[in-house]
């Protein structure tokens, strides 16, 4: 009884611990991206108080999960070697120390953002048997952001909510945070607490079928699309998710909820990684019959469905605002690509700074692509990877490599690429 007992206290205390663990993580990786958590004061002091809390009860607790997963890349996880990921943090350091002499630098936020990512680091290698638990409850955060979105869309659209009232300000609800639509009045719409809608300039069309742009909670479609992107890859790529029908299901809902978000840059992102993939599994496979089927069937169903609806595709706003060459967001993104120009950096601290993002963008794609051509199929964390690197390509490069969350990719990347494993 008493040993029955004590099992029980001991089991609950370890699942608690666990639950702890992964709140802490999904509230850490989320900060930057949306909107929740900026709304508390002083976001990322938050994070470094919740991280050495964790840190400290996960050193003083007994157990943990064992690691006993049969998902093959994460068995071949190995922290034994840090040294790039220090590496990186040292580029991170340099970024901001060239940042440093620029208008309107904040020391202490900045350095907050540099402890915090530290502890990061400490706190996935202190807590290296939840890992499997840390990319679930992320990718089921993601699916209530899915989820909530969609309903939110769809209240909007049958009517239920009015586009003319409940109006919210990211700028306000952030506390300054995220300044997209500061000084708009009528920029998002919340229905019901569910999901942020654009409705300031996000109505589109496809084939005749209006809809308003949604971001979940995050402060903007495309920010949306980056943080849900690793949850579709991974989905698509990995049994993390253990059930087919729970794993297809998730998949679908967030795909549409992708959709409708309708953020260019994240299309031409995904075209652009399985384009790759799709290059580079024929080239290893040498035209394997599965695939082959699959480009095929696919080619097939685009030249059908172009063909059926080629005038309705020419005339939807998605196609004639988003894809037109002439076009403002089109012509704003290709200004954006010429950032890596030496030329267009106005000053020396902005070139130091461009230098320190050339850095950590050539460190990224190094073992991106080191992973590749050791594995015999595509790391999914290098594809995670390689999709935030396109995606940042668009002009969010100064925002980008700021986050947890992208360190946070990187870093199992890194040490789930085989190379680590061979000096074990």
């Amino acid at each position: 009884m008493n040993s029955s007992g004590y099992f029980n206290l001991n089991n609950f205390g370890s699942q608690f611990v666990k639950g702890l663990n992964c709140i802490i993580f999904l509230y850490v990786i989320s900060i930057g991206l949306l909107v929740p958590p900026s709304i508390l004061p002083h976001t990322n002091f938050i994070g470094i108080l919740l991280l050495l809390g964790i840190i400290i009860l996960n050193l003083s607790s007994i157990g943990g999960d064992k690691i006993s997963n049969k998902v093959e890349f994460l068995e071949n996880i190995s922290y034994s070697n840090i040294l790039m990921p220090v590496i990186c943090l040292l580029l991170m350091f340099l970024l901001v120390f060239a940042q440093s002499f620029g208008k309107d630098f904040s020391f202490l936020s900045s350095f907050a953002g540099l402890i915090l990512h530290v502890l990061l680091l400490v706190f996935i290698i202190n807590t290296k048997n939840y890992l499997l638990a840390y990319l679930r409850s992320y990718i089921y955060l993601v699916l209530i952001m899915a989820c909530a979105g969609l309903i939110a869309l769809s209240l909007v659209k049958f009517g239920v909510v009015s586009v003319d009232e409940n109006f919210v300000n990211i700028a306000e609800l952030s506390n300054g945070s995220f300044t997209r639509d500061l000084g708009w009045a009528e920029s998002y719409i919340f229905p019901y607490n569910l999901g942020l809608i654009l409705v300031g300039s996000g109505e589109l069309d496809l084939l005749g079928w209006k809809f308003y742009r949604i971001s979940g909670w995050a402060h903007e479609p495309s920010t949306a699309t980056l943080f849900i992107a690793p949850a579709m890859i991974l989905l698509f790529k990995t049994k993390i998710i253990s059930t087919s029908l729970i794993r297809i299901s998730a998949l679908t809902l967030i795909t549409f909820f992708w959709f409708f978000c309708m953020s260019i840059g994240s299309l031409f992102s995904f075209i652009l990684i399985y384009l790759f993939y799709i290059f580079v599994t024929l080239f290893i496979k040498i035209f394997p019959l599965k695939l082959s089927l699959f480009i095929l069937c696919s080619i097939g169903v685009i030249i059908l469905t172009g063909i059926y609806f080629v005038e309705e595709i020419q005339t939807s706003t998605i196609f004639s605002s988003k894809l037109n060459l002439e076009s403002e967001t089109f012509q704003g993104a290709l200004r954006r690509l010429t950032w890596f120009i030496p030329s267009m950096a106005s000053s020396p601290q902005e070139s130091s700074v461009l230098l320190a993002i050339y850095a950590i963008i050539f460190l990224f794609l190094f073992n991106i692509f080191y992973s590749f051509s050791t594995g015999n199929d595509l790391n999914p964390f290098a594809l995670v990877v390689f999709y935030i690197v396109i995606h940042s390509m668009k002009g969010s490069q100064g925002s980008v490599y700021f986050l947890t969350s992208t360190f946070f990719w990187f870093y199992i990347l890194y040490f789930s690429t085989s190379f680590i494993r061979s000096k074990v």
